[in-house]
C-alpha cells in the first residue's frame, strides 16, 4: 500500500511491484503465501482511518495482511517453531508486551515489518504456526482464523471467566451471549454455543442468516432496524430523525428480549462502538458485560457511569491474543471445527483491488473472504 501524496486525507493506494524482502537472521523463515483473508484493519489503512499506518510508521509505503496460511520455504539456521515444508498460520504480533499481550499488529500499525499481501514473505519463527499434520479443514478455512478466532479465543477466556466470577462458587447462570455481526463475533458465539450459552448475532444479508441457523445461533436482522445509528447531535435537534431512530431501537431491543428470554444480554460482543454503542448498552440486563476488541466506527465512547454501576455492568477490553493462547486455539480449532463457515469468497491475486473495493462498499457476504496468492 502506497500512502497519499498530498493531503492526510487523501486514501491510501494499493500497488503491486517488487519489494526488497527484509534480510533474514537465523531466527527468520522465507515463506510462500498460500491464502490470506481480508481484514477490516486492511480497510482502515487504505482508509488512513482511524489512524494513518503510512504517517505513524513513517514509510512511503507498506505490504499488508496479517492473517492467513503460509508454506515455508527455508529456515534460519536456529528455527525450532517450523520446518521447511510446513504449511503454518500467520501469527499477526508486531510486538508485544513481557507478558505476551499484543502491542502493535504485523502487516498493521508495527513498523518495518511486511505483512503477507506478497509472492514472497520472510517472517520471524514466532510469527508462524504450523497446521495440524493432514488436517482435516481446508486451507481456505484456515485462513480466516489468526485475526479472527485467535482474538476471539483469549476474548472468551477472559469474557465467560469474568461471568462466572461474579457468581457464587457452586454455580452460575448460562449467559446470554449477542453481538453485533462480524468475523471476530461470530467466532464468539460459536464458542458460546460450544459452551453451553444462549448465542445470538445480528446479520445483514440472507446468506450469513442461513450460517447463523446452520450453527445453532439465533440470528437477528438486521435489516428490521435500519435507523439504528447513534448521532447525539441530530438526536437533540432533529425530530424526525430522533423519531426514526428510537423506533429502530426499540425493535432492536425487542429482538434483544426474545433472544435472551427477557433477561437482557449477559455478554455483549461490540467491536462498532460510535453509533450503536447505545443500543448495546441498552440491551445487557443486569451484571451485563460489554466486551470489545476492535473500534470500527469509533475510538471515543461516553457512558453513564452511574447506571452501570448500579447495573453492575463491566467493560471488557482485548487486543489481540497472545502466541501462548493461539497455539492452543489452534488445536482446538481442529478437535471441534471451530473455523470460519465454508462458502467464502475466494478472490485471485490479480482481483484482490477488487476485493478491497468490495469489502468496503459492503457487498462481502461471507464472514472471512479469501484471496489467494500462490496456488497450490
Amino acid at each position: 500500500m502506497r500512502r497519499g501524496e498530498r493531503d492526510c486525507r487523501e486514501p491510501g493506494v494499493l500497488e503491486k511491484k517488487l519489494y526488497p524482502l527484509p534480510a533474514m537472521s537465523e531466527f527468520h523463515v522465507l515463506v510462500e503465501p498460500v491464502y490470506g483473508t481480508w481484514e477490516a484493519n486492511m480497510t482502515h489503512c487504505l482508509e488512513r482511518a482511524p489512524i494513518d499506518v503510512c504517517r505513524i510508521r513513517r514509510e512511503p509505503e507498506v505490504v499488508l495482511g496479517n492473517a492467513g496460511v503460509v508454506r515455508v520455504l527455508k529456515t534460519g539456521n536456529r528455527v525450532t517453531a517450523c520446518q521447511e515444508g510446513d504449511m503454518c498460520l500467520l501469527v499477526p504480533i508486531g510486538s508485544a508486551d513481557e507478558r505476551g499481550h499484543m502491542i502493535k499488529v504485523l502487516g498493521y500499525d508495527a513498523p518495518n515489518m511486511m505483512g503477507m499481501m506478497a509472492k514472497r514473505a520472510v517472517f520471524h519463527e514466532l510469527n508462524l504456526t504450523p497446521l495440524p499434520k493432514n488436517t482435516r479443514h481446508s486451507y481456505v478455512r484456515w485462513a480466516g482464523f489468526p485475526v479472527r478466532y485467535a482474538t476471539a479465543w483469549e476474548n472468551w477466556k477472559l469474557t465467560y471467566n469474568v461471568w462466572k466470577a461474579q457468581f457464587d462458587l457452586d454455580g452460575f447462570p448460562a449467559p446470554y451471549v449477542c453481538g453485533w455481526g462480524g468475523g471476530v463475533a461470530l467466532a464468539l458465539v460459536q464458542l458460546a454455543t460450544h459452551f453451553g450459552c444462549h448465542a445470538s448475532l445480528t446479520a445483514s444479508n440472507d446468506f450469513r442468516m442461513d450460517i447463523l441457523r446452520r450453527l445453532g445461533i439465533t440470528p437477528i436482522d438486521r435489516r428490521k432496524f435500519p435507523d439504528l445509528n447513534f448521532d447525539e447531535q441530530r438526536y437533540e435537534s432533529d425530530r424526525v430523525y430522533r423519531a426514526n431512530y428510537l423506533n429502530s431501537e426499540k425493535a432492536f431491543l425487542a429482538a434483544v428480549h426474545q433472544c435472551t428470554e427477557g433477561h437482557g444480554a449477559s455478554i455483549f460482543i461490540d467491536n462498532i462502538g460510535g453509533p450503536v454503542f447505545r443500543a448495546a448498552l441498552r440491551a445487557l440486563g443486569r451484571l451485563g458485560i460489554v466486551t470489545t476488541s476492535g473500534w470500527k466506527h469509533g475510538q471515543r465512547l461516553s457512558y453513564d457511569r452511574t447506571g452501570a454501576a448500579v447495573g453492575r455492568h463491566i467493560f471488557l477490553h482485548v487486543h489481540g491474543c497472545r502466541r501462548s493462547e493461539g497455539v492452543r486455539s489452534v488445536v482446538f480449532a481442529e478437535e471441534h471445527e471451530w473455523l470460519p463457515p465454508d462458502g467464502a469468497e475466494v478472490y485471485g491475486w490479480e482481483q484482490i483491488p477488487q476485493l478491497a473495493d468490495d469489502y468496503a462498499s459492503g457487498k462481502i457476504q461471507s464472514y472471512a473472504p479469501v484471496f489467494e496468492v500462490n496456488p497450490l
